[in-house]
């Protein structure tokens, strides 16, 4: 399927770092109309590299088994390829939610992913040659599955000693299979571990979040929609007792009535070492017009305490409809999506502020469903519920500016190659700028929007240093194309448009 490119500007406010995102749009190959192509989505980033998932729920007649489809971040051509389509052999509404796990120590055969619904869940996992995805667990048989609602929150993460989690809701609580460290992936290596919630009033658990602590743990954060007020139930395995606990519960500080608080959520650890979960609370009064209102709100672990605080109510540079529909963090990073409009925020200097946002329609991506982030990588689905048939659904895989997601104090630099173009939009003569922290070899090519090679700029070892390189920019015919310098280990790229 075709690879789509967009060029955006945007337009720098108080504390807002100039730049704009890139995108390239997924689609999945043989999806039809009664799929939902973007229901879900998720993206994550390990030593092997950087996989997405998106799903594609199963809807209409006549019955359909839904698919999720695996893609990899190839760092030569700066695009994400589909590798795989995950689809149960038998009739099985597929990809109401989804979570990917990559390979540990550049091992991608360990990489895994889940994706639930229809009252169950699958797990697939990377064959070892190949590239190629087998199904390794599924369906899987939820202990206590009252309401059949199972798979429509799910989690997957890695602990520092290596054992594998698997969490899935079945709608009033969330079970927990664990694969030991050292295991062969098979089937027969989980065991189910904890239920969460699964006590006499249960809990409305329709979304999951896990990740992995540095003391050892694993913690746990779910839904609680049927709490009143709205709950997130955080639990935490710890090392020491290896057994799930209730630890905190979360609420929103200035939570209103028509406040939707846990409508999304989100959790990770950042390079401090602090366990942060992020809560989209939007706003949906019973009323019409919906007036503006939301807020993301980012709660913090105390390390020595293990108490949970709220750290800061995050809310727009400026109002938006129902803001906080869509949350997703990554270290100390967050986004946040409302009003057609997608925010980013980063913690610095003990506090939180806005770096860059951008309106997603100047990209084609309306009414967004679900994001994720990882790094750079932002991914945001829709499945628009269908209205037109799969082909009005999607994905979009925005790369964010550096600038909007800077490394934090102490990390190592992500970044020891840049590359810049000059004019952009171009006509003709095209200076393309490399700087290199270091003296090596370095490729530098130019791509359209298939993702196919339309000129090479060069290739070969340049000094460290900033270099201006020549391309022709008259041979090419408008559009929009992608710049791509790849070093050893390193690779950035920058979007340029030709007209005419």
């Amino acid at each position: 399927a075709a690879l789509l490119f967009v060029l955006a500007t945007t337009t720098a406010r108080p504390g807002q770092a100039q730049g704009a995102p890139t995108v390239q749009r997924l689609f999945g190959s043989g999806v039809t109309q009664f799929e939902h192509f973007g229901w879900a989505v998720a993206v994550a980033t390990g030593p092997a590299g950087t996989l997405a998932v998106v799903s594609a729920e199963q809807d209409g007649l006549p019955l359909g088994r839904g698919s999720a489809f695996v893609y990899h971040y190839d760092t030569q051509t700066g695009l994400f390829a589909e590798e795989a389509r995950l689809q149960a052999s038998e009739s099985a509404d597929q990809g109401q939610a989804v979570a990917v796990l990559p390979g540990p120590d550049a091992a991608p055969e360990r990489a895994l992913a889940v994706v639930g619904g229809g009252g169950t869940a699958y797990l697939y996992r990377r064959a070892a040659t190949g590239g190629t995805w087998v199904r390794e667990l599924g369906p899987v048989d939820l202990p206590g599955n009252t309401f059949e609602a199972g798979g429509y929150g799910v989690g997957l993460v890695r602990d520092t000693a290596g054992a594998e989690y698997m969490a899935v809701s079945d709608g009033d609580s969330v079970f927990v299979y664990r694969r030991p460290p050292g295991s062969p992936m098979a089937a027969g290596s989980w065991a189910l571990d904890g239920a969460l919630g699964s006590g006499p009033e249960g809990l409305s658990a329709t979304i999951v979040a896990a990740w992995s602590a540095p003391d050892g743990s694993v913690g746990a954060a779910v839904a609680d929609r049927g709490a009143q007020p709205l709950e997130i139930v955080v639990f935490r395995r710890a090392a020491a007792t290896v057994v799930w606990s209730e630890e905190a519960r979360l609420t929103g500080s200035a939570a209103r009535p028509g406040d939707a608080f846990g409508e999304a959520i989100g959790a990770s650890v950042g390079t401090d070492g602090v366990e942060r979960v992020v809560v989209g609370s939007p706003y949906r009064p019973n009323t019409f017009p919906v007036p503006p209102g939301g807020a993301a709100y980012v709660f913090a672990r105390d390390g020595a305490t293990g108490a949970w605080a709220e750290e800061a109510r995050l809310v727009p540079p400026s109002p938006q409809f129902t803001f906080g529909r869509c949350v997703a963090i990554s270290g100390s990073v967050v986004a946040a999506y409302g009003s057609d409009v997608a925010t980013v925020y980063r913690r610095t200097g003990g506090a939180w502020s806005t770096t860059g946002s951008f309106n997603t329609n100047t990209y084609g991506a309306f009414a967004q469903n679900e994001m994720a982030l990882s790094g750079s990588f932002l991914l945001m689905g829709d499945d628009l519920n269908g209205d037109f048939g799969a082909e009005a659904g999607g994905a979009w895989a925005f790369t964010l500016p550096e600038a909007w997601t800077p490394a934090e104090p102490g990390a190592p630099p992500s970044v020891a190659l840049a590359v810049s173009v000059w004019p952009n939009p171009a006509r003709s003569r095209v200076t393309v700028s490399v700087a290199l922290a270091a003296a090596g070899a370095v490729a530098v090519a130019v791509y359209d929007g298939l993702g196919r090679r339309v000129a090479l700029v060069h290739d070969g070892v340049l000094p460290a240093g900033v270099h201006a390189l020549s391309l022709d920019g008259a041979s090419l015919p408008a559009g929009l194309y992608v710049v791509r310098a790849v070093g050893t280990g390193v690779a950035a790229s920058r979007i340029l448009a030709v007209v005419r």
